[in-house]
């Protein structure tokens, strides 16, 4: 083992039963004044799932939000394309992402291009980026990836595949 390495994780993370009803209030406490969410159809469609409970909350601490629910499996450069439209048309200042790592993903890379330029492909490495992306809360609902602990995000380019 190396004797010096980095481990980069978000400052505060949050575990437990009824955990998602904070997320209003942590909202107003990272001063996000109105966050676009960014999930998939499934999700949101769901009764009482994680996106109403999301936006419960939300609603709850008086939270405005707009919602963008393309985030499709190993989501595709049009998918943040099409989030940070509907971020910019909406005026939005801050993203929540609610599902598994393909909405943190999307959310990531869409907070990547809104800051960093519009071309992700010429962004893909390590330390590649100028800027900080705008403020990001992950709402995770899987066990997996662990997308919603890590800086990075896998993006996929129909293109070049």
């Amino acid at each position: 083992m190396k004797d010096n390495f980095d481990f980069l994780m978000p400052s505060v993370n949050f575990f437990g039963k009824g955990v998602i009803q904070k997320i209003g209030d942590r909202a107003k406490m990272l001063n996000m004044k109105h966050p676009l969410i960014v999930t998939d159809k499934i999700l949101r469609g769901m009764d009482n799932g994680p996106v109403a409970q999301t936006l419960d909350s939300l609603d709850k601490a008086g939270v405005t939000y707009a919602i963008y629910d393309g985030t499709e499996p190993n989501p595709k450069i049009r998918n943040i394309q099409e989030a940070k439209q509907v971020y910019l048309d909406n005026e939005c200042d801050s993203i929540i992402t609610v599902g598994g790592g393909s909405s943190h993903d999307c959310g990531k890379g869409t907070g990547i291009i809104l800051t960093n330029g519009d071309d992700i492909t010429k962004l893909a490495g390590i330390e590649t980026l100028a800027n900080p992306l705008p403020p990001l809360m992950a709402v995770n609902t899987t066990a997996g990836t662990a997308s919603e602990l890590t800086r990075h995000c896998v993006i996929t380019n129909e293109q070049t595949h």
